[in-house]
């Protein structure tokens, strides 16, 4: 039963991801394939945690990313984070810029999120 819900669960993920358009950056970089290590939230904002991320824009920190709070599809963004940390699934990521955060002078902004089969 318990495989049953986590299939659920990342169908309902990538269900979502394929009917909510994603909108189109003109700037940003990354596509980076990762697993993510937690997820963490604060502030309104999501944290991304992974020990694996190329940091293509030289944030001071590539070890936690976010997901602003006023992000077009946060909701979204958290519900495909979640799937991929209960999945073991890996995401890409697609980031613009840098942004200011608790526990470094700035980290990579998530603007693209997207979840991989596998």
């Amino acid at each position: 039963m318990h495989h049953y819900y986590n299939k659920l669960l990342l169908f309902i993920a990538i269900m979502f991801a394929l009917f909510v358009a994603s909108p189109a950056h003109a700037s940003g970089s990354g596509g980076d394939r990762i697993t993510l290590d937690s997820i963490s939230a604060g502030g309104g904002h999501i944290y991304l945690w992974s020990s694996r991320y190329s940091n293509p824009d030289s944030c001071a920190s590539s070890a936690v990313m976010v997901i602003p709070s006023n992000t077009p599809g946060l909701e979204l963004q958290m519900s495909i984070a979640m799937t991929a940390i209960a999945s073991g699934k890996p995401v890409s990521i697609w980031v613009d810029g840098c942004v200011g955060a608790p526990w470094f002078a700035n980290i990579p902004k998530v603007v693209d999120l997207w979840l991989h089969a596998n």
